[in-house]
């Protein structure tokens, strides 16, 4: 990224289920330079066979990710 370049942040939200994920897919085909945060990757990478286990553990991941961009 530029010098001083301005950042954009998207913030899907929606019910479980609603497609937020589908729909963000799609357009980081079209936005390659685009970061794409989602706790639920990160419980699913934390505990693949228990994300409910792990989905507090998830958020404050996702949200240091978020801090750092």
């Amino acid at each position: 990224m530029k010098k001083n370049a301005q950042k954009k942040l998207i913030i899907a939200t929606g019910a479980n289920g609603s497609g937020k994920t589908t729909v963000v897919l799609k357009m980081l085909d079209k936005y390659k330079n685009f970061l794409f945060l989602n706790a639920d990757d990160a419980a699913k990478r934390l505990n693949p066979s228990n994300i409910d286990e792990v989905k507090l553990a998830a958020g404050k991941e996702t949200i240091k990710k978020f801090m750092r961009v």
